[in-house]
């Protein structure tokens, strides 16, 4: 799944009617998901900060066309630090993030 996210480009986000086309997803299907209405606001925030990008999480490193998944996770849990988000809670026994349950 992260690099499907990686890989997720802004076109492929739809605003204005609250859908995500997922390229080359799982058994290399193409989907759509709906997004929540709570996200709007964020992404269309965001989408306007990444304008100048192709792809959703642009790389710091222009040699990269995207975001590796191991610097996307390694953002993503900085980010719920600086949320306050305690996240240790939900590591699995192998080490790895679980995010199942995180946002319920």
């Amino acid at each position: 799944m992260e690099v499907m996210v990686c890989k997720l480009k802004v076109e492929d986000v739809d605003i204005d009617n609250m859908k995500l086309k997922v390229v080359q997803g799982k058994f290399g299907k193409d989907r759509i998901i709906p997004i929540p209405p709570v996200l709007k606001e964020f992404l269309e925030s965001y989408i306007h900060i990444v304008a100048d990008s192709e792809y959703m999480f642009p790389p710091r490193h222009v040699s990269r066309k995207y975001i590796t998944s191991s610097l996307l996770s390694k953002y993503f849990n900085e980010m719920l630090v600086k949320v306050g988000y305690n996240y240790l809670k939900y590591i699995q026994k192998d080490g790895r993030p679980s995010y199942k349950y995180c946002f319920h």
